[in-house]
């Protein structure tokens, strides 16, 4: 099995929660939260607000776990 397979959103969730991050809850970056995109070549992508990535990638706030995928 690979690592990305391994390594789902919950298990992500549950490592930054213990870190006091709470990764899927908008609350915790503030209105004017943002994405940033690095890329391995140094590129950056332009900022893109939670809510859109979210959307972008399917992520429903509140949702269990298994539901983001």
């Amino acid at each position: 099995m690979r690592a990305r397979d391994r390594f789902d959103t919950g298990l992500l969730e549950r490592y930054c929660r213990e870190l006091g991050i709470e990764v899927f809850d908008p609350r915790f970056y503030g209105p004017e939260g943002r994405v940033i995109d690095l890329r391995p070549d140094g590129r950056t992508i332009p900022h893109r607000s939670l809510r859109t990535v979210q959307a972008e990638f399917g992520i429903v706030p509140g949702a269990p776990a298994s539901v983001r995928g």
